[in-house]
């Protein structure tokens, strides 16, 4: 009886491991791809941010865009020159009105040919909203280096393809109006959409 179970048993467990067998069998010919997939890099997004922060640039340079690099540099070295001489101006001209208004007649206050307590407010005051004005647009056009980064990682991989086209094309001609006939010129644009092709 003994060797009876040991017999059954034996052929159960035979049984369940060939049946595993034929499943990953057959599950193996079922997984096999039609279509071959190709992993694409994605670029992020936030690092890409995050280097455009810490160093102007960099962020372009991730996503590949190197041509990038001269626009932003470019643009913060101008904008940075005219920030240090909206500073070098305001503090000459406030140090000129200054001793302008200290009381004491033996001082005269003049910067860049500029004499007088109320010419010098006025250009103090000029500097003053040009200073503001040149940090403002610094830090845009920082914000924007940043902005640019951050988008460029989200589109690095986007696809343009050929279903989408633009013409944009002269137009001539005339037409009849109660007043007589008249010559039109104009531009005609248009998108053009590819149907994809019925198999």
């Amino acid at each position: 009886m003994r060797n009876f179970f040991f017999l059954l048993s034996l052929i159960c467990i035979s049984n369940l491991c060939h049946a595993q067998v034929e499943q990953v069998v057959e599950s193996e010919v079922f997984k096999q791809p039609q279509d071959t997939v190709i992993l694409m890099k994605r670029q992020s997004p936030k690092k890409a941010a995050l280097l455009s922060a810490v160093l102007p640039g960099s962020g372009q340079v991730y996503n590949k865009k190197y041509w990038k690099l001269p626009i932003v540099y470019g643009g913060l070295a101008a904008l940075g020159t005219w920030v240090g001489i909206n500073v070098k101006n305001l503090k000459g001209y406030t140090d000129a009105y200054k001793l302008e208004i200290d009381n004491d007649p033996n001082t005269s206050g003049s910067f860049m040919g500029v004499t007088g307590q109320n010419p010098l407010n006025v250009k103090r005051e000029d500097a003053k909203r040009s200073l503001d004005l040149s940090i403002i647009l610094l830090s845009v056009f920082y914000t924007l280096n940043i902005v640019d980064a951050s988008v460029d990682a989200h589109l690095f991989n986007y696809s343009i393809t050929d279903d989408l086209s633009v013409s944009l094309e002269p137009d001539f001609g005339s037409y009849q109006s109660f007043n007589g006939s008249h010559t039109r010129v104009g531009l005609n644009f248009a998108l053009h959409f590819k149907q994809k092709e019925k198999l």
